[in-house]
C-alpha cells in the first residue's frame, strides 16, 4: 500500500497550488503532518481561491473561529489563535489583515496559520499612533490587503485616525508610508485593477498607485448623467 506521506515536497506544492477551496486546503492538511507542512511555502498560502469562506464574530474566551463557506451553506470552526482578540480585515487572497491592542499589524492566514508581521506602526512617528490604553479600532478604520504575500508587490494601504488619512506599507519594508493629501477625510478604500482606490466625502476619487519605488497618483474624472455616477479611469 502507497505511503501517501511520502510524497515529495515539490509535487505536493503543485498540488496545493491548483486547491480551489477552502475546504480543499482543510481536507488537504489533515491528510498528515507532512502535506500539512507545506502550507508553511507562502506561496501555497490560498491565493487562488474561488470560493472563500467569510469569518464570524468572535466568541468571548474562545481560539476557536467559525467560517461560513458560500460554496456548501456550512459553518466551519477551526482554531484561530493567533486572531484571538484582534480586529480583522479579510482579503480574497485567503489572507487576513490583523490589528492587536497594542497597535501591532501583521497578515495572518488562518488557514494555515502562517502570521507575517507588518511594521510596527509606533515606529512610524509622523502616524501620531495613540497610547497603548486606548482602543485601536477606533484609530485605525480599514486595512486593505492589493494581493497575496506570495506577491513582491503585495501591499497594505489604511485608513487611520478620525482625520481619515492614509498610510501604506509592504511586508517586505521597516515602516509605514503616508500619502499626503489636501482633499478631506478618506471615507473608504478598495483595491483595484493594480491600484489602490480612495473616496474622500465629497465623492472625489483618487488612485494610488504603490507597486514601483515611488508612489504614482491620479485623479478620475468625475461624469454624472440621469441616472448615475461614474468615473473614467
Amino acid at each position: 500500500m502507497a505511503d501517501w506521506s511520502k510524497l515529495p515536497d515539490d509535487l505536493l506544492k503543485v498540488i496545493a497550488k491548483r486547491l480551489n477551496s477552502a475546504e480543499d486546503y482543510a481536507s488537504f492538511g489533515a491528510v498528515c503532518k507532512s502535506w500539512y507542512s507545506i502550507f508553511g511555502d507562502k506561496d501555497c498560502g490560498g491565493s487562488g481561491l474561488k470560493s472563500p469562506w467569510l469569518m464570524l464574530a468572535e466568541k468571548k474566551d474562545s481560539d476557536m473561529r467559525q467560517f461560513y463557506s458560500p460554496l456548501t451553506s456550512k459553518v466551519y470552526e477551526i482554531p484561530v489563535p493567533e486572531a484571538t482578540g484582534k480586529w480583522c480585515w479579510g482579503s480574497p487572497h485567503g489572507w487576513l489583515v490583523t490589528l492587536g491592542t497594542h497597535f501591532e499589524m501583521a497578515l495572518l492566514n488562518p488557514i494555515t496559520g502562517i502570521h507575517i508581521p507588518l511594521p510596527s506602526l509606533h515606529a512610524c512617528l509622523h502616524l501620531n499612533v495613540p497610547e497603548k490604553s486606548q482602543s485601536s479600532d477606533v484609530f485605525i478604520y480599514k486595512a486593505v490587503l492589493s494581493s497575496s504575500p506570495s506577491s513582491p508587490e503585495c501591499a497594505v494601504m489604511i485608513i487611520y485616525s478620525d482625520y481619515g488619512r492614509l498610510a501604506f506599507t509592504k511586508p517586505s519594508q521597516q515602516t509605514w508610508t503616508l500619502v499626503e493629501s489636501e482633499d478631506g477625510p478618506v471615507e473608504d478604500i478598495i483595491y483595484f485593477d493594480g491600484s489602490f482606490l480612495a473616496v474622500n466625502m465629497a465623492w472625489e476619487v483618487w488612485m494610488y498607485d504603490v507597486s514601483g519605488s515611488e508612489m504614482k497618483v491620479s485623479h478620475p474624472e468625475f461624469h454624472r448623467c440621469d441616472l448615475c455616477y461614474y468615473f473614467t479611469i
